[in-house]
């Protein structure tokens, strides 16, 4: 049986005085001898497990030296003391002299107030020095519980020692290791591995409710492997919460495989109120550590640190997995707890993980005072799975200054990813989701941040915003440089049912991931942010720079906005996000009730979207088949169709091709094969181009053909007249219309340039010879959002002025360009001399919906014609007919007057956001247009000059087109 010595006085001494100090009871136990008279041990004899007991005693023992060392196996059990009743009752005061230092295996230190020691309170150093138990004891603090006596170092130094245990999981078993003038415990060298620190509060009081700091709490270093601060079970979490210089510091080479789990960091035992340390934990140097984990009661709650609650940081810092944490929050994840910063990665550390893609990886990074997570001068940071800004559920606001930050030279970088799970969902932040901003590190600016597969989404800035300056415009083959290259980003031209389609206009000749959300509601910016994930499409560029897309989401987008980012496969660049365009249904638009006309008020102010196309056209045929340039009609419809008053319809993207010539009544006159197979959408004219007095069609492709592809087709025979391709290596599309410009009797061609073509190029080609009479911008060479366009009569000298309509992504600019002044462009593509009949916003400058026009038709019979204006998708289906007259008057914010409208009024429900198309034709046959109008598919005609009552509506398209382009 092992000895059992029990200390009888409060001295220092070794003398035969007839009381036995704490100093003998060592002294006999490492010689296995007594040491005087005094020492009378019980039990068999000296051996291992010998036990040292404080019975009957309390009180102070001053030391008048350094103890010895332990050089044996012991238990010194100050839970014997008189009175024990969980806090110490025995207190060991080092009065400037060391306290204990352990050498000697399986030795247990319990029950004892440790402080004032001239070194650590206690030390536990080398191999010998293995499966060591410090427990219950009170180490830098007083029996109080709360005055703090410090030990000159650290509380506890474990230096090259394996399989210690500092704490346990049950209360008894707790330390206080709080007040020392370094750190609270020590771990370092290449044998210190195993060692357990667990269920202690290191830099409190003895309740865990206030500050009572170390400098540092846990210090692990110097090659320190595989050792765990808390764990996974019950009563294994520690409080590290109220130290000076930080809360757990991992640091330098060969300082791996170690786990912090469990823990609370930075805020109180009851996990509700801060109790700051500097940083929660820091990973400097040290590589392949776990701070949390995936299993149940591995989370840590790092909250209420005065600046960081995790940092990673230095060359060398790899590996590292940072999973299950929360970060910012109170212990439920509830409510905000912040630190200055959640997760901060800087100073060039590589290849390290915050969150993951497995089950319970993700870190809740919320209620963080600056920002939620930041990657400063690093690379191959990958950021997964996470819930940023929100509660655990990502549900409810616990926002973050901002949500994640990139910053000076991070490169390389991914902010979720393609696996499943890998996407985070950052929201309700009060600044942007993610942002990059122009801050220069040692490898340039931040570049090759993929952000991927997340749902970002209600946040108080951009959802990922380029430079952090709002939105980014795109440029003309994304030649610029600038933070992820300042990546262009996809637009959308239409959201119908299940389809989404526009187009990018990029590098050439590049390989590109569209990713597609939705939102039940857009941001403000009108580029929207991305709430769910939806699924991605491959593309690759043309030597232009652009790309058309056709994507099916996986259920009907009906009522909400969908929005895209693009990213670089080469590079890892990803986008801001594109314009937000709000989904239609399938079915045909002829919405139910159509309002009584409405004041002259402006339309509900929603997001950008995609240009739509005005137009007007008649051609024959049926399927027709070009041969040697002619088109071979079916018999005796060319006549037929020459003699009577039609609509003609353009499928939109989804279609095949074919464009529909409907009669008066709205029963189909024949179907025109226009372009073949092309899903991309027609835009359609008509327009006397042979000189004839008959109706030519006039139409183009929609974004995904290259070179802008435009015919004309002869309205009296079917004859193809031409066929060109107007904008070489372009691939966004064009609008078509036509109009004498040249006052030669034959009516020109005007080509307009879709998105993704900088400063709203246009065309004019010589309707009788083929010729082009001008080239022309109508916007500055920064808009990329395409043009709509249109010709009438506006200033009464008999020729077709140009009306061009700015596509999304731009206020509804619209101008009316003089048609004379276009035969004296510049080489340059600027008009010289006086062009602008007119210039003014259609609608609120704020709407970025873009605008469509038609032209034309003198509908009151003044001389010259009117314009109408409807408003693109995402606004409501507004209509403005304008007095051809009256174009020049303005209101102090550059809308057109009211005084300038003939009639004002939504074309169908208020609610419906897929935008209009508009076109005239003389339906009724009583010599005055009637107004046509497309939406979705279908058609609405108006009757001039009340605009108030229906000559007739139809459904204009079957098949999966997404909507309809009328003349």
């Amino acid at each position: 049986m092992p000895a059992t010595i029990n200390v009888t006085g409060l001295g220092d001494a070794v003398a035969p005085d007839s009381t036995v100090t704490l100093r003998e009871a060592i002294r006999s136990i490492n010689g296995a001898a007594n040491v005087n008279t005094d020492v009378v041990p019980t039990g068999a004899a000296y051996g291992t497990d010998d036990t040292i007991t404080f019975t009957g005693l309390s009180g102070t023992i001053v030391l008048a030296a350094a103890l010895d060392p332990l050089d044996v196996s012991v238990t010194i059990n100050g839970t014997t003391g008189a009175g024990y009743a969980g806090a110490p009752v025995v207190t060991v005061d080092g009065n400037g002299n060391p306290t204990f230092a352990v050498n000697g295996q399986h030795v247990t230190i319990r029950g004892l107030s440790i402080v004032r020691s001239a070194n650590n309170g206690i030390t536990v150093q080398g191999p010998g020095a293995s499966g060591v138990v410090i427990a219950g004891n009170y180490i830098g603090v007083r029996a109080d519980g709360t005055t703090a006596a410090p030990n000159e170092a650290s509380g506890v130094l474990i230096d090259g020692a394996a399989n210690g245990t500092v704490g346990g999981t049950v209360p008894a078993d707790r330390n206080v290791i709080s007040g020392n003038v370094r750190e609270g415990v020590v771990i370092q060298g290449s044998g210190a591995s195993g060692n357990v620190v667990a269920g202690n509060h290191i830099g409190t009081n003895a309740a865990g409710t206030a500050p009572l700091g170390n400098a540092t709490g846990v210090y692990v270093l110097a090659g320190a492997a595989n050792n765990t601060i808390g764990g996974t079970a019950t009563g294994a979490r520690n409080v590290i919460s109220g130290n000076t210089s930080g809360g757990v510091v991992l640091q330098d080479a060969g300082t791996t495989g170690n786990l912090i789990a469990g823990n609370y960091i930075g805020i109180d035992a009851g996990g509700t109120t801060a109790v700051p340390n500097p940083a929660g934990v820091l990973i400097n140097g040290a590589a392949n550590n776990t701070v949390g984990g995936t299993v149940a009661g591995a989370r840590n709650v790092i909250s209420g640190n005065a600046s960081h609650g995790v940092s990673i940081q230095s060359p060398g810092t790899t590996g590292n997995v940072v999973q299950g944490n929360f970060i910012g929050t109170n212990a439920a994840g509830t409510a905000a707890v912040g630190n200055a910063s959640g997760v901060v990665v800087t100073f060039g550390p590589a290849n390290n993980t915050i969150g993951g893609t497995t089950a319970g990886s993700g870190n809740v990074i919320s209620g963080n005072t600056a920002l939620g997570v930041q990657l400063a001068t690093v690379t191959g940071i990958v950021v997964a799975g996470n819930y940023i800004g929100t509660d655990p559920s990502g549900t409810a606001a616990v926002a973050n200054g901002l949500g994640v930050l990139l910053s000076a030279g991070a490169v390389n970088n991914t902010i979720g990813g393609t696996s499943a799970g890998a996407g985070n969902v950052i929201a309700f932040n009060g600044g942007a989701g993610v942002a990059l901003d122009d801050s220069v590190g040692a490898t340039g600016l931040s570049s090759g941040a993929s952000i991927l597969g997340n749902a970002i989404f209600s946040n108080g800035a951009l959802g990922i915003d380029l430079r952090g300056d709002g939105v980014t415009a795109n440029d003309a083959q994304d030649s610029d440089t600038g933070v992820n290259s300042l990546q262009n980003y996809p637009l959308i031209a239409s959201v119908v049912g299940r389809r989404v389609s526009g187009h990018l206009a990029g590098a050439p000749n590049a390989s590109f991931r569209l990713e597609f959300f939705s939102n039940p509601a857009r941001d403000p910016s009108g580029f929207g942010q991305g709430k769910t994930f939806l699924g991605a499409v491959t593309v690759a560029t043309d030597g232009a720079g652009v790309a058309a897309f056709l994507f099916d989401a996986p259920a009907d987008l009906r009522d909400q906005y969908a929005t895209a980012t693009a990213t670089d496969l080469a590079s890892g660049d990803t986008s801001e996000f594109g314009n937000a365009v709000l989904g239609t249904g399938l079915t045909p638009l002829l919405p139910p009730p159509i309002p009584s006309r409405l004041p002259l008020a402006d339309p509900e102010q929603v997001v950008r979207a995609a240009p739509v196309v005005n137009t007007p056209l008649v051609p024959p045929g049926v399927e027709p088949v070009v041969t040697a340039g002619h088109i071979a009609p079916t018999a005796g419809v060319a006549d037929s169709l020459a003699a009577k008053p039609v609509v003609v319809v353009g499928p939109g993207p989804g279609g095949n091709g074919v464009v529909r010539v409907i009669n008066g009544d709205g029963t189909v006159r024949a179907d025109i094969t226009a372009f073949a197979g092309f899903a991309g959408g027609v835009k359609v004219a008509t327009a006397d181009v042979t000189g004839d007095g008959a109706a030519d069609l006039v139409v183009g492709t929609g974004a995904g053909a290259a070179g802008g592809h435009v015919k004309v087709f002869d309205g009296a025979t079917g004859e193809l007249v031409y066929s060109f391709f107007a904008f070489a290596g372009f691939a966004g599309g064009v609008d078509v219309t036509g109009g004498d410009i040249n006052a030669d009797g034959f009516d020109d061609i005007i080509v307009g340039a879709g998105a993704g073509a900088p400063g709203g190029h246009v065309k004019v080609y010589d309707g009788r010879t083929g010729a082009q009479l001008a080239s022309f911008f109508s916007f500055d060479a920064a808009f990329l959002g395409g043009v709509t366009v249109a010709a009438g009569d506006f200033n009464a000298d008999g020729l077709a002025d140009v009306v061009v309509g700015a596509g999304p992504g731009a206020a509804p600019h619209v101008k009316i360009i003089e048609a004379t002044s276009l035969l004296r462009v510049g080489s340059d593509g600027q008009i010289a001399g006086p062009a602008l009949l007119a210039s003014f916003f259609a609608f609120d400058p704020t709407f970025r919906g873009g605008v469509d026009v038609t032209a034309g038709a003198d509908f009151v019979a003044n001389g010259v014609a009117e314009l109408v204006v409807g408003a693109g998708s995402g606004g409501a289906p507004h209509v403005k007919v304008i007095n051809g007259t009256k174009v020049t008057r303005t209101d102090p914010r550059g809308r057109i007057s009211d005084d300038a409208l003939l009639a004002s009024f939504f074309a169908f429900d208020p609610a419906f956001r897929g935008g209009v198309r508009l076109g005239e034709a003389d339906v009724d046959q009583d010599g005055i247009d009637e107004l046509v109008i497309g939406a979705g598919r279908g058609v609405r005609v108006i009757r001039a000059p009340g605009f108030t009552d229906d000559v007739t509506r139809f459904d204009a398209l079957s098949g999966g087109a997404d909507g309809a382009y009328v003349a």
